[in-house]
C-alpha cells in the first residue's frame, strides 16, 4: 500500500508541473512577437485602404517616413488623401504578403489586384516593398515604400530596395482569371 506521504508529495509534484505548465501557456498567450505585429499593422494598413481612409493609413506611417525618391510623410498624405478623392476605396481581390525581418527592421513585400472606383474603375495588380520600423513604442510603422511592379511592368520612379523579390504581377485576362477563382473559393462578395 502506499503510503499517505508518498501520495502528497506526488501530489505536489503533478500540481507544480501543472500550475508551470498552465503559466508557460497564458505567457505565450499574452506575449505578441514582433511577427504578429507586422501582420497587425499590414492588416490595419489593408482595412484602411479597403475604408479609403487616408487618416487611418498615415497611422501607420512613421513620422521620419522618407522614400528612396525623397517622398516625405507629408507628400505621402497628400498622396494619399487625393488617390481617395479620386478612386474612393480599394476593393481587394488578391492580397498577399511576405515579411522578411531583422532586428527592428522589416520588409513587407505585398502582392495584390484590386479593383478602383471612382474616377475610373478597373482591375490592376501591383506589387510594393514596405519598410518597416519598430519604434520606441513596440509598434512597427513604414519608413519607406517602392513599388516593384504597377500593372505588369517593373515599377520606375522609386528606387527599388536592394534585397527586393519579384512576386509575380496578375494583369489582364490572367487578373480577371484569379479573381474567377477566388470568388469561387470564398463566400465573400466580390463586387458586380
Amino acid at each position: 500500500m502506499i503510503s499517505l506521504a508518498f501520495r502528497r508529495r506526488h501530489l505536489a509534484a503533478v500540481a507544480t508541473l501543472v500550475a508551470v505548465v498552465l503559466v508557460v501557456l497564458v505567457a505565450d498567450w499574452l506575449i505578441v512577437s514582433d511577427g504578429e505585429k507586422i501582420d497587425a499593422s499590414v492588416r490595419t494598413m489593408r482595412a484602411a485602404v479597403e475604408k479609403g481612409d487616408a487618416a487611418a493609413l498615415m497611422a501607420n506611417v512613421s513620422a521620419d517616413f522618407r522614400s528612396g525618391d525623397g517622398l516625405t510623410r507629408e507628400d505621402l498624405a497628400a498622396a494619399a488623401e487625393w488617390f481617395f478623392s479620386a478612386y474612393g476605396p480599394v476593393e481587394f481581390f488578391r492580397f498577399r504578403y511576405d515579411q522578411n525581418r531583422a532586428g527592428d527592421m522589416a520588409v513587407v513585400t505585398v502582392s495584390a489586384i484590386v479593383r478602383l472606383e471612382g474616377g475610373r474603375e478597373g482591375t490592376g495588380s501591383s506589387v510594393w516593398d514596405i519598410e518597416l520600423r519598430k519604434e520606441s513604442d513596440g509598434a512597427w510603422r513604414v519608413t519607406d515604400l517602392a513599388p516593384v511592379r504597377m500593372g505588369g511592368r517593373d515599377a520606375a520612379g522609386w528606387d527599388a530596395l536592394p534585397e527586393v523579390r519579384r512576386l509575380p504581377s496578375v494583369p489582364g485576362q490572367e487578373g480577371e482569371r484569379v479573381r474567377q477563382e477566388a470568388q469561387e473559393r470564398s463566400p465573400a462578395p466580390y463586387g458586380p
